[in-house]
This record gives structure tokens, C-alpha cells and sequence, in this order.
């Protein structure tokens, strides 16, 4: 386990793209504090989609499609 713990530990040390850290820093945040409600979770991420639409920051379906393709390059 102590090998595992260092390897992890060299690979963050890598990582320099600010899109990796935060989505590591919210893995980590959501295994070191389990106990959120996720009824209010649920509920700020409403809160942030509705103002989100009613500001104008939406994708159409044919556009997420085409985020999606030439991010994947799959389907």
C-alpha cells in the first residue's frame, strides 16, 4: 500500500493541467466529506443549470453532439 501511496503521490506531482486538478480536488473532496447532504447538492446544481439556461449558457442538442464528437472523436 506505501508503494501504491508513492506512486500516487509522484504522478500528482506531474499533473499540471488546471482542468486535472480540479477534477481531482473534487474527487478528493467528495471521498473525505461523504456525509454532504446530496439532497442540497442536488439542489445548488439545480439552482446553478436554471441560472446557467436563463443566462443564455446552454448548448443546443446538435451542438453538445458536436462537442462531444471532437472531444471523443467516438460514435
Amino acid at each position: 500500500m506505501e508503494e501504491d501511496i508513492k506512486w500516487i503521490h509522484q504522478e500528482i506531482d506531474k499533473i499540471k493541467n488546471p482542468r486535472t486538478i480540479k477534477k481531482l480536488k473534487k474527487l478528493l473532496e467528495s471521498i473525505h466529506y461523504p456525509s454532504i447532504d446530496s439532497v442540497d447538492s442536488c439542489n445548488l446544481d439545480l439552482e446553478n443549470s436554471i441560472t446557467a439556461i436563463k443566462d443564455g449558457k446552454f448548448y443546443t442538442e446538435d451542438q453538445a453532439r458536436e462537442r462531444i464528437f471532437s472531444k471523443y472523436n467516438t460514435l
